[in-house]
């Protein structure tokens, strides 16, 4: 009887050794597995800075071929664009699944992010002062020019506002994430990029709506100037006791 409890005993705690060993192994793989996933997400940051290099000959292109820019090159510009947001919505999915995002993508996600947007509309700025934005519709490429410049502008002055915030912030081992307004900002100058992307074609497939595309544009670009104006200010606000303390 005693050596039957006595083997009972042996063998329970050679099982409970072994769910020890695999919830150890477990655990030891959902670490892995975790850093993994935050290093692919800071790659992904890295391969979006990397693309927007890879941008930049397309605006040398439409600025040099002023009276004969293929669709050919506008196609690979496209192209580029969409891998480059398929790698920001990618990089945003790991971020959440894990719940966490590394000092590294706090710092150059946001970065990875202005740098394809301002290359994104300096591109589709030349595209209208060149009158290849909407090729079809020449009179309507100078009014979308003076919309962009303004939003790139306005965008530019509310980056740099932001950046003396952050390192202010950075001074003070503080770091500031991305609030639920520039995120839905983000949004919105992405889809205004496929919209300005895609007016070439659209006007070619839909002839006689140019009228139209021209006052989507138009329209976009005022919402994300305002939003982009929002945001500011309610990153300022929101940081404003940090600011006032390294004011004075």
């Amino acid at each position: 009887m005693y050596k039957k409890i006595y083997k009972l005993k042996i063998l329970y705690q050679y099982i409970a050794k072994i769910i020890n060993n695999l919830n150890y192994k477990r655990k030891f793989i959902l670490i892995k597995m975790k850093k993994i996933l935050k290093i692919s997400a800071n790659l992904l940051t890295i391969s979006r800075i990397i693309l927007v290099f890879f941008m930049l000959p397309w605006i040398f292109f439409v600025n040099v071929n002023k009276d004969n820019y293929q669709d050919k090159y506008h196609f690979v510009f496209v192209v580029i664009f969409v891998i480059a947001s398929i790698t920001d919505a990618l990089d945003g999915y790991i971020s959440r699944k894990i719940m966490k995002q590394t000092i590294f993508g706090k710092f150059f996600d946001p970065i990875a992010d202005k740098l394809l947007i301002i290359v994104s509309f300096f591109y589709i700025y030349i595209l209208a002062r060149n009158k290849h934005l909407l090729p079809l519709s020449n009179a309507y490429n100078k009014e979308i020019e003076s919309f962009v410049l303004i939003f790139l502008l306005i965008m530019i002055i509310r980056d740099f506002l932001i950046m003396g915030v952050r390192l202010i912030a950075f001074e003070k081992k503080t770091i500031i994430t991305a609030s639920s307004l520039g995120k839905i900002k983000t949004i919105c100058i992405f889809i205004s990029i496929f919209i300005n992307l895609l007016a070439r074609l659209i006007e070619n497939i839909c002839v006689g709506f140019s009228f139209e595309l021209k006052q989507m544009i138009i329209f976009f670009l005022i919402i994300n100037s305002i939003l982009i104006i929002l945001s500011g200010l309610n990153y300022i606000i929101k940081n404003f006791k940090l600011i006032e303390k390294n004011f004075y």
